[in-house]
């Protein structure tokens, strides 16, 4: 804005001098061509001063008029903005205000139950508390300290300390063998359904179902025990055409207790056979071959079939190249020929079509005994009881 104000006045400055240089050369003409005496030249040289002053202000002051203007409409913008700037901080500064009231109320309400209920059911509020200090004290502090300008400082005395000292036995109260199966955990299982695993690259993307039988209690570390007999257990079976065995995939464990409440838990593992291998070894059937012999036999009867056909045509040389020629009287009999064979083909290609769609099974009956093994801890809902050593 100063730049734009000193090239105003340049100009001005030039205009001066312009027309000072023009006013000279008119006073110049006159006193050449039409002498006057000294006090009407005089006269009329300040009039022309007076008008050429005149014109100048009037030209200065419409040239200064539109800066004043800009900046006076600039100063008024500002004014409004910093009024709106300070109607949006007030705004902002009461509403910290109360949220502030009604979290120190919130506290309030807290501490107030915290001293009247009973000392060993603090682990039960339903409000939630803040972690305790390794003092076993609780702080509840305000944040007016981290608020910005406008919150509304917590009187000292306001600050009120809360002793959370619990039990030892229910902070460390956790995993157990009546609530928790650790990885490694192992039983003894019956199946209660027979399966014929599939081979095919389907069996990995839909697995067929498995139900089991827990029959003892869970072997865990340290020759503890977990309380599951008689549970059972649903698996996801799959076979293996390498090792001709049915492999079992964990899923769901669920029990009911003596108190009529219900543990469904899902787990993660395998089921080993009575040799102590993953899978059962079972009985391996394919259906293919036969399959495959059908196609077989179709394509030998279409070969004969087009050799029959063959025999009714004759082939000749001719200037005009390789001509084929059949006997007029035996075309019935080529065409039954040539239409056996073809219906053969097409039967030969729907076995080989089916032949690739069959895929081999592992059989693997019922009553079948082995062991799961978790290879991942399941935390129970409820608590199965102990079993004394």
């Amino acid at each position: 804005m100063e730049t734009s104000l000193k090239n105003k006045k340049i100009q001005i400055m030039r205009g001066i001098i312009a027309i000072a240089s023009l006013f000279g050369l008119v006073l110049f003409g006159l006193w050449v061509t039409a002498p006057k005496n000294e006090e009407t030249q005089k006269q009329t040289s300040d009039k022309l001063k007076d008008e050429i002053t005149k014109q100048y202000k009037i030209s200065s002051q419409d040239a200064l008029n539109s800066e004043e203007n800009w900046i006076n409409k600039s100063e008024t913008k500002l004014k409004e903005m910093s009024k709106e700037n300070e109607t949006l901080k007030n705004d902002l500064s009461s509403l910290k205000k109360q949220m502030l009231e009604m979290s120190a109320q919130k506290i309030s309400d807290q501490v107030e139950e915290v001293q009247a209920a009973p000392k060993k059911e603090l682990g039960s509020l339903p409000l939630p508390l803040p972690n305790p200090k390794p003092s076993g004290k609780m702080i509840l502090e305000t944040p007016s300290s981290s608020m910005g300008e406008g919150s509304l400082p917590i009187p000292e005395k306001e600050i009120i300390s809360v002793n959370l000292d619990l039990p030892q036995k229910d902070k460390e109260e956790g995993k157990n063998i009546e609530n928790y199966i650790p990885a490694g955990a192992f039983s003894k299982i019956i199946l209660l359904s027979g399966i014929d695993a599939p081979t095919g690259d389907l069996a990995k993307s839909d697995p067929l179902p498995v139900l089991m039988k827990v029959q003892d209690a869970a072997q865990l570390p340290n020759k503890f025990r977990g309380k599951i007999k008689e549970c059972l257990v649903v698996g996801a079976a799959q076979g293996s055409m390498s090792a001709e065995r049915g492999y079992i995939r964990l899923e769901k464990l669920s029990c009911v207790l003596s108190d009529k409440k219900i543990i469904e838990a899902k787990i993660t593992g395998f089921v080993a056979g009575e040799d102590g291998k993953a899978g059962f070894r079972g009985t391996v059937v394919s259906k293919q071959g036969s399959l495959i012999a059908k196609a077989a036999l179709a394509g030998v009867f279409a070969g004969m079939g087009e050799a029959i056909s063959a025999q009714y045509q004759m082939v000749s040389q001719t200037a005009l190249g390789t001509v084929t020629t059949m006997d007029p009287k035996k075309v019935a009999e080529s065409g039954l020929a040539k239409g056996t064979s073809n219906a053969l083909e097409k039967i030969a290609d729907f076995y080989i079509a089916r032949a690739n769609e069959t895929f081999p099974i592992i059989e693997v009956d019922a009553g079948r005994r082995g062991e799961i093994v978790l290879t991942a801890g399941t935390s129970l809902e409820y608590k199965l009881g102990e079993i004394k050593q």
